[in-house]
């Protein structure tokens, strides 16, 4: 007979769970164009973990610069049309000096 060695093993079904979970979020919407680390070990603030689509952020980015850009004028209109005309403002200083005196 041949002497062999027998390693002991048993079958058992598992689960295993890790002891910690992080919950990856994005901070703006869009499609996921490339995913960097995929199953690898990553740290806090180490490399971008995926690439999101940049079009739909350049288009919103574009179309919020529209809307400052009409609020701003609209804005300068609505200052431009509480301003008194050329004149009035002594003409105005002139009644409140009759009132006064």
């Amino acid at each position: 007979m041949q002497e062999t060695t027998v390693t002991p093993m048993d079958d058992s079904p598992a689960r295993l769970e890790a002891v910690e979970r992080v919950y990856v979020r994005s901070l703006v919407a869009g499609a996921v164009k490339s995913v960097h680390s995929e199953g690898a070990l990553v740290n806090r603030g180490g490399l971008p973990l995926l690439t999101i689509d940049p079009d739909r952020t350049a288009a919103e980015s574009t179309r919020a610069a529209q809307v400052v850009a009409a609020l701003r004028g609209r804005l300068d209109e609505e200052r431009a049309s509480r301003r008194p005309a050329p004149g009035a403002e002594s003409a105005i200083a002139q009644r409140r000096a009759r009132r006064v005196a």
